[in-house]
């Protein structure tokens, strides 16, 4: 089992399926590989592919394929999962 745990939201997977030279998409490549472990929020395939759909299109099948293989699905987070992560987020996402 993987020591690393990560949650990647919405941008990161949009990113990694949009574009495969850049780092998201090598952070996509390890989880697939089990050299990490990514979780993401069961609401988050769903935000990827209305986004892929209407912003890039060509990446819907990227992400189809490679999500089931590399992101594992939990709950989505309550007031204490956010206050336990808030110093880790960049400032943006919770103002």
């Amino acid at each position: 089992m993987p020591s690393l745990r990560v949650f990647l939201d919405a941008d990161v997977i949009i990113a990694g399926s949009a574009s495969p030279d850049e780092a998201s998409h090598a952070l996509l490549q390890v989880a697939e590989l089990g050299l990490v472990e990514a979780w993401t929020s069961a609401l988050v395939p769903e935000e990827v592919r209305r986004n892929l759909s209407q912003k890039i299109p060509r990446a819907l099948p990227i992400f189809e394929t490679l999500w089931p293989q590399c992101l594992q699905l939990g709950s989505d987070l309550d007031t204490t999962d956010m206050e336990h992560v808030a110093p880790y987020a960049h400032a943006k996402t919770f103002t």
